[in-house]
């Protein structure tokens, strides 16, 4: 186990407390959290990349306990066999990024830890998870050089409880480029890939792409 894992393990097993996990287990409807394993791929990245999206749509449940859904998101593969839109441009940044680099050595985390029935969870439920600041710590552990959030305006509150005074410099109508004490100095916010398809504005990855510094 890489350093970085190990930490982040302690890091998971230190903040699911027993009444925080114990009140998520008895949520039927309400997905497992999106528990981070950093691949080793990423430390031989040239550039190291992390994706941050909105929620899971659909996950393993809270009952798999840390181990299962540290192995869930290891047999996921960071969507390895996926062709969605968020998929692809998650794949697309990184390649262009690290052109030589290894396959899949990106770490891929969200804003919302947990989904409910493929959704959004209630704000009660939002606020219990989010509180822990979890993707917090996995940015201090993983040190990543770009983060790439593809959350979308529907979502700024969230990214503003999340990171108390950030400040979002706009880039252009679908581009927000974010400064942070918590984040690298490459970071920067858009809207969902699968929105940028629909609405015809896929030319934002290449955008991002050239922001990230490819």
């Amino acid at each position: 186990m890489s350093d970085m894992n190990r930490q982040l393990l302690e890091v998971y097993s230190r903040v699911l407390d027993h009444d925080i996990w114990s009140r998520l287990a008895n949520e039927p409807e309400l997905s497992g959290p999106l528990l981070i394993e950093v691949p080793d791929a990423f430390h031989n990245a040239r550039v190291k990349l992390m994706i941050v999206g909105q929620q899971t749509k659909g996950w393993e449940h809270t009952k798999a306990g840390i181990e299962g859904l540290l192995a869930y998101y290891r047999r996921f593969e960071l969507g390895k066999r996926k062709r969605s839109p968020f998929w692809r441009a998650a794949r697309s940044i990184y390649n262009c990024l690290n052109p030589a680099g290894p396959p899949q050595g990106f770490i891929w985390s969200n804003l919302i830890k947990v989904d409910v029935n493929e959704q959004r969870p209630h704000p009660e439920l939002e606020e219990l998870i989010c509180c822990t600041d979890l993707l917090q710590y996995e940015l201090a552990i993983t040190q990543p050089d770009v983060v790439v959030f593809f959350t979308g305006p529907s979502y700024d509150e969230r990214l503003r409880i999340t990171f108390p005074g950030v400040v979002c410099e706009r880039v252009n109508d679908f581009v927000n480029r974010l400064s942070h004490g918590a984040l690298p100095g490459k970071a920067f916010q858009s809207y969902h890939p699968g929105y940028l398809q629909r609405s015809k504005h896929w030319h934002v990855i290449d955008e991002l792409k050239t922001l990230a510094g490819c």
